[in-house]
């Protein structure tokens, strides 16, 4: 584990960040968002409340990676140790793992599915794609990449490509935050490892998946027994639930039976729960992270409703997708 920074080096830029913490949407912002007419209307509503909103609607893309990109520029220059948030940050890396070897073997523009920010430099990663040389980028994303794309390339699977760098994200997440001291940076990358593991375990017992799958796809976390996950995974709904049942997870296991997707948003919701009583304190990382994680969630959100406005999906399903936002 790297060495815990004190607590009164961060004395700055919880400052900075809790002065930021304040253009953070409200309530009454979201219920404008949600209620405009249409995606135009929804961007004049974060233009009037400062967001730099793009004339074209095909590039809100953009303007939500620019808005994510800037809070990471800011942690990057003032939070005394960066690497508390490289777990968080992984996960884009290994999404445009994804994007970018899909886009690779197909004739769409990766640009347009990347996403930011990311510990590898995006032109970094574009290289290692159109010109097959893996190896320009950093372990473990070379060996991923490369056992992906021999997957995809000899079984035209893409199933089994994503399980592969699926499984590497969570093993990565978990492995960067074993690496530093915060435990609310470990307990709450645990939380998301633990999330996407009962989703590949529930997505794969409706399915029928066997023990093989099951053991290629579930990563690690400290919260769930991985090998108990698998076997009851490959025995069916019953058996994942009889065992999710014993784990600090019980509660939830009936809003899974119900809808995977609330239970999604359960999660979601669980972790900026936990993080109200902290963002207000003085000292040490955790209300930079808490910080992080809201801004965070808020872009998720719009990212959301816009989404809902240009499919012109209803106000009350929009705001049954959205995660909580504490403020």
């Amino acid at each position: 584990m790297k060495g815990k920074v004190s607590e009164s080096h961060y004395a700055y830029s919880v400052t900075a960040a809790r002065i930021m913490q304040r253009a953070l949407l409200s309530d009454a912002d979201y219920s404008l968002l949600i209620s405009a007419p249409d995606a135009i209307a929804a961007l004049a509503v974060l233009s009037s409340k400062g967001w730099k909103t793009p004339a074209d609607i095909s590039l809100i893309p953009q303007m939500l990676d620019d808005a994510m990109q800037e809070v990471w520029d800011f942690l990057v220059e003032f939070a005394p140790d960066i690497n508390i948030f490289k777990p968080f940050i992984l996960r884009n890396d290994y999404h445009n793992l994804k994007a970018g070897l899909k886009c690779s073997l197909s004739e769409l523009q990766v640009d347009r599915y990347f996403i930011r920010p990311a510990l590898i430099p995006r032109k970094l990663m574009k290289e290692a794609f159109f010109e097959n040389h893996f190896s320009l980028l950093p372990e473990p994303f070379s060996t991923v990449l490369k056992q992906a794309y021999d997957a995809l390339s000899e079984t035209r699977d893409g199933q089994l490509a994503d399980i592969i760098i699926d499984r590497a994200a969570i093993d990565g997440m978990n492995g960067a935050a074993n690496e530093v001291r915060e435990p609310l940076v470990r307990h709450i990358v645990d939380t998301l490892c633990a999330l996407s593991n009962i989703k590949i375990a529930f997505r794969s017992a409706m399915l029928g998946k066997n023990k093989d799958f099951l053991n290629a796809a579930i990563g690690n976390c400290s919260s769930l027994d991985r090998n108990s996950l698998i076997e009851s995974s490959a025995k069916g709904f019953n058996e994942l639930f009889r065992y999710l049942k014993t784990t600090r997870y019980a509660a939830q296991v009936d809003i899974l039976k119900t809808s995977p997707i609330d239970f999604e948003r359960h999660f979601e919701d669980r972790i900026l729960s936990s993080l109200e009583p902290i963002r207000f304190e003085a000292l040490g990382a955790n209300p930079l992270i808490a910080f992080f994680l809201f801004k965070e969630a808020e872009i998720k959100n719009i990212r959301l409703i816009l989404a809902g406005k240009l499919a012109q999906s209803s106000q009350e399903e929009i705001r049954q997708r959205l995660r909580r936002i504490y403020v």
